[in-house]
């Protein structure tokens, strides 16, 4: 019997009852149910979240890093957040996997990384009004500018 490319009338190959490419909708209603638990459970969090208390349990922060208001300690912070939450999703399948750790370090991800971003952008506007301050001071003797002064 010569070899047959198409699987039309191959008995062998019958309808698998575990192929996934079947149930691509009910999977994707499935996953779409799923994120949108996740954000939901994400939001409730979110406002009970207390730093300090949360951030103890991380024994590589010191307590100056987690109480100081630095862009530098808020991105150590951030590097420690990472770190855990990369170890929880490589625990993803194993009996040690805790799904509400793992959404309370996601929770605290997003705090830490809102953050980090206000202080950032208060250390960058510091930066900036101080560079402004000395460059309007040059020139003049009151600290105005020099435009109400004759040309000489």
């Amino acid at each position: 019997m010569p070899y047959r490319t198409s699987s039309a009338h191959d008995p062998f190959q019958a309808r698998d009852p575990f192929r996934t490419c079947d149930h691509s909708e009910a999977r994707d209603r499935l996953r779409a149910a799923a994120r949108k638990s996740l954000q939901i459970a994400l939001r409730e969090r979110a406002g009970a979240y207390r730093r300090e208390e949360f951030l103890r349990s991380f024994h590589r922060l010191s307590r100056g890093a987690i109480a100081a208001e630095t862009p530098e300690a808020a991105a150590a912070v951030l590097k420690e957040l990472e770190r855990a939450l990369r170890a929880e999703r490589a625990r993803a399948g194993h009996w040690t996997y805790d799904l509400s750790r793992h959404i309370a370090l996601l929770v605290a991800h997003r705090a830490e990384q809102a953050r980090a971003l206000r202080l950032t952008r208060q250390a960058s506007s510091k930066a900036s009004s101080k560079a402004s301050r000395k460059g309007t001071g040059k020139g003049t003797s009151e600290g105005g500018d020099n435009s109400a002064r004759p040309a000489m």
